[in-house]
């Protein structure tokens, strides 16, 4: 179990809940019935939002980087409801006295609080969808930044004087540091419902009241986020570059290495996380191997 990255797993888990569990049923009861679609103007749509937003970072310096802040955020935002629901709802279970004896199944403490997180997600249909239209928007807005960058450079390629060159290497750098963004906001995506949803677990351990619940897993969500990103843009901006400079690195080929490692880090980190806080559930609900195995085992159903 532990060869594999827990997180993909986990999320396997999530999107192939315990149909069956009597929590789970009863957490779905209040679901809504929607049916989003994509409408086949959608791809038109993100298109021109790329281009307009690639020409807008031509212009203004600090654009990509107030643009790429407040798309990480939403992830965080977006996440805080469901560590909300899910650690409230547990609570409330235990409050209705229906906890404790669902815990005594064969799933045991983990797959019950597992049970109520996983109605909790999938009460909302945009836990379903929401992930593809991320991925949507990280396989697009690269797709529109090559093209983009493919017309620049040939128009540019008309005038080859040393503002031409200087616009076609910004356009270059803007491209190269928006790509691998754009999967990192996809990744990040998944691991804010994971880290969010494990921790609506972890904050009810030991806790029977409800405000206190979502008041710790509030907390302790939104505060796991921000050290992630600060040690990532700690990571980013002060330490590779000092490196780089050492080893005589710079220009196009730093973007493209600062990238990569970034992309990899922030995976390495999130991926870390997941697994320690999995680990603590299991210690704290004692959970033993086949309770384990019944929550990552996805239903078929």
């Amino acid at each position: 179990m532990e060869k594999k990255m827990i997180s993909w797993k986990l999320w396997q888990a999530l999107n192939h809940p315990p149909r069956h569990h009597p929590l789970f049923q009863y957490t779905l009861t209040h679901a809504k019935k929607e049916d989003p679609k994509v409408a086949p103007g959608f791809f038109m749509w993100i298109f021109m939002c790329s281009t307009m937003t690639l020409i807008w970072t031509l212009i203004f310096d600090l654009l990509p980087y107030i643009f790429m802040t407040a798309i990480i955020l939403l992830n965080t935002v977006y996440a805080l409801r469901w560590t909300l629901r899910i650690s409230g709802t547990i609570v409330a279970e235990k409050e209705m006295q229906r906890y404790d004896l669902l815990a005594a199944l064969p799933i045991g403490m983990l797959g019950t609080s597992w049970a109520i997180s996983t109605g909790c997600l999938h009460r909302r249909s945009s836990f379903r969808w929401l992930p593809y239209l991320m991925l949507m928007l990280a396989i697009t807005t690269p797709i529109t930044m090559i093209i983009m960058g493919l017309l620049t450079s040939f128009i540019l390629t008309t005038d080859l004087n040393a503002e031409a060159i200087l616009a076609n290497v910004d356009l270059l750098e803007i491209a190269i540091l928006i790509i691998p963004f754009m999967f990192a906001f996809y990744f990040d995506h998944l691991y804010s419902i994971l880290t969010a949803t494990l921790i609506g677990m972890v904050a009810t351990v030991d806790v029977k009241d409800s405000t206190d619940a979502r008041l710790r897993a509030a907390i302790s969500f939104v505060t796991l986020q921000l050290v992630v990103y600060a040690l990532l843009l700690t990571v980013l901006v002060l330490g590779l570059p000092q490196l780089f400079a050492l080893l005589g690195l710079s220009g196009v080929l730093m973007l493209i290495i600062e990238s990569i490692i970034g992309l990899v880090l922030f995976i390495a980190i999130r991926e870390w996380l997941v697994r320690r806080m999995w680990r603590f559930l299991m210690t704290s609900f004692s959970a033993e191997e086949n309770e384990v195995e019944l929550v990552l085992q996805p239903s078929s159903v």
